[in-house]
């Protein structure tokens, strides 16, 4: 029973510790009743600086979440639609704040009482935390119904946002916190901040992965996006649609997405960006297609940046419904990397994003009804024809079994005892046993919904009690899939893939252990200084244990949905944990 009470404890270190996820979730941080400090709990406040006389409510929580949207880490964008806290006030307020990576300040704020740090024997190291400096210019709050009513914000000396376990100052979650100078009006009184350690807007935040854009495959299908009537007065639907009618497109304006063909977005995990890889077809002569691969990276909107809305206006938060531009998230386009080709090989030359307007991602952003989708407006060559563009609506929905991938791994130990069994507990692993050998040969279907999943992070050697290794690589085969885009559902024994995976996984089994990586709090912000302390297993709610860095020289190529390399220190990584468990 111990045993398996510590392979349990593993698992859940082990499952947590692979999350990933490109959009975060922003919820108001909740004071925890053991470490937390005695005031606080809202996502905002002006720590009641304002006054009585000024039509801004002092605290401040997301009408449902914020999201906090990178770019590989260099920057950080955090958007929302805040209500006021327990006020008479109701104007809720469009908030946009951007940052960009910085040093640790010279205040480092610990809010949290002592016991919860590493330096007190707690689980907070803020050695571990990633720090971001204000962008005045593209941080703005914005009254949803008075227009004069603004809060801008600006660095308070010594300090800088912060962001990781614990940063939030409120409770031992993932989060973030930061203190700013402002100056907000509501069109007839003004407001500043003074010279006062609590004379600035506070913001404290936990962080998490999207409930909305966390897909577990990192991959989703795309299909056209049938209008809504009862929110938009649109009257005709496509995937894709031409603004003028263009030979480029073989005179064709309306298309739908192909049904033979793979249709999908993806994400790439160490950058952020999206990739459109898709194939339509003229809703009026099905003889012409066009095949799209589109590159995209994330966008940092302006704080003046207005989305475009294309549904009634009763569909959004501000004019009543449950749509929140403030919850998309952006992306613009990479020229270098997109292009369309038609089906007699003329070639759509991607020259940038329509009157630079992002591709928006999220809840009714398709501006055709109100599923999770998309839309983007794209400029093309016609020497033809004036500015001439063509958009994109489609539905997107989460890809749970792109592809199956089977690898096995043969392995010899010195005292099997009942690990055969605890290993069978699980349905995705199989394991054989020669008991007169004490042999094993383990079984791994790995489905590619989960291949971009990261290598655990280890200072101790794994695969102890390992006598001898019969295969020192792990040999892949997948099912066959049809795809007309190779580059954005790569198939994993493709032989580029399958070359590099045996001398990773050979190296990684000969050393018998797993390069050590440094974690991260919030994904593709800048590496820690030091390995952060392991979560207790008793995770709280919403915990986020850290994520771990992939070692770029092996990170997948943008696109491709399973990697070789990734799988194999995904077996190892399992198979060690396992065995560590049972010998413990």
């Amino acid at each position: 029973m111990r045993v398996l009470s510590v392979l349990l404890v593993a698992l859940t270190v082990a499952g947590s510790a692979y999350s990933q996820c490109t959009v975060n979730d922003a919820t108001s941080a909740q004071i925890d009743s053991t470490y937390g400090p005695t005031t606080g709990g809202d996502a905002l406040t002006f720590n009641n600086n304002l006054g009585d006389q000024i039509k801004i409510a002092n605290n401040y929580n997301f009408v449902s979440n914020g999201i906090v949207q990178t770019n590989g880490g260099e920057n950080l964008v955090l958007t929302g639609t805040l209500t006021p806290a327990n006020s008479s006030l109701t104007d809720k307020f469009s908030l946009r704040a951007a940052f960009v990576k910085t040093n640790a300040p010279s205040d480092v704020k610990r809010e949290l009482q002592p016991g919860a740090y590493t330096s007190n024997g707690g689980t907070v190291d803020p050695s571990t935390w990633s720090f971001y400096q204000i962008l005045p210019d593209n941080t703005k709050m914005v009254s949803l119904t008075n227009p004069n009513a603004v809060v801008t914000m600006s660095e308070n000396p010594s300090t800088a946002l912060q962001v990781g376990v614990g940063a939030n100052g409120k409770n031992l979650q993932n989060g973030a916190s930061g203190w700013f100078q402002f100056k907000a009006t509501d069109g007839s009184v003004s407001v500043e901040s003074g010279n006062g350690e609590m004379e600035v807007v506070d913001i404290n935040i936990n962080l998490g992965c999207s409930s909305t854009f966390d897909c577990v495959s990192n991959t989703y299908t795309i299909s056209k996006a049938t209008i809504d009537k009862s929110l938009t007065a649109q009257q005709d639907d496509q995937a894709l649609f031409v603004d003028q009618v263009s030979t480029v497109f073989g005179n064709q304006k309306r298309f739908d997405t192909s049904s033979g063909t793979v249709n999908t977005i993806s994400i790439d995990q160490t950058t952020g960006n999206l990739h459109l890889g898709a194939g339509f077809t003229s809703i009026t002569d099905s003889s012409i297609t066009v095949n799209c691969d589109l590159r995209f990276t994330p966008a940092l909107p302006s704080a003046g940046y207005n989305p475009k809305l294309e549904l009634m206006d009763s569909a959004y938060v501000s004019g009543g419904g449950s749509i929140d531009p403030n919850t998309w998230a952006f992306y613009t386009v990479n020229t270098s990397g997109s292009s369309c080709t038609r089906n007699d090989g003329t070639v759509v030359t991607i020259t940038g994003d329509q009157d630079n307007m992002y591709l928006q991602w999220g809840k009714g952003a398709n501006g055709k009804n109100g599923n999770f989708g998309l839309s983007v407006w794209l400029h093309y060559v016609d020497a033809a024809l004036a500015n001439p563009f063509f958009d994109i609506n489609v539905d997107t929905v989460c890809e749970t079994n792109p592809s199956t991938s089977m690898f096995t791994l043969n392995f010899t130990i010195s005292s099997p005892k009942n690990f055969t069994t605890i290993i069978n507990t699980l349905s995705s692993l199989n394991i054989t046993q020669n008991f007169t050998t004490n042999n094993y040969t383990l079984t791994y279907i790995q489905q590619s919904n989960i291949t971009s999943l990261k290598p655990i992070s280890s200072s101790q050697p794994l695969l102890n009690n390992v006598s001898s290794l019969s295969s020192t690589s792990i040999s892949s085969t997948s099912s066959p899939s049809s795809s007309s885009h190779s580059s954005s559902s790569s198939s994993p024994s493709s032989s580029s893939s399958s070359s590099s995976s045996s001398p990773s996984s050979s190296s990684q089994l000969k050393n018998n252990k797993l390069s050590s990586s440094s974690s991260k709090d919030l994904p593709e912000t800048s590496p820690p200084t030091e390995q952060p302390t392991a979560p207790p297993a008793t995770c709280p709610p919403g915990c986020i244990p850290a994520i771990p860095v992939v070692n770029s020289t092996e990170t997948p190529a943008a696109g491709n949905s399973a990697s070789s390399i990734e799988m194999s220190k995904l077996v190892v990584a399992i198979l060690s944990l396992f065995i560590l468990a049972f010998f413990h």
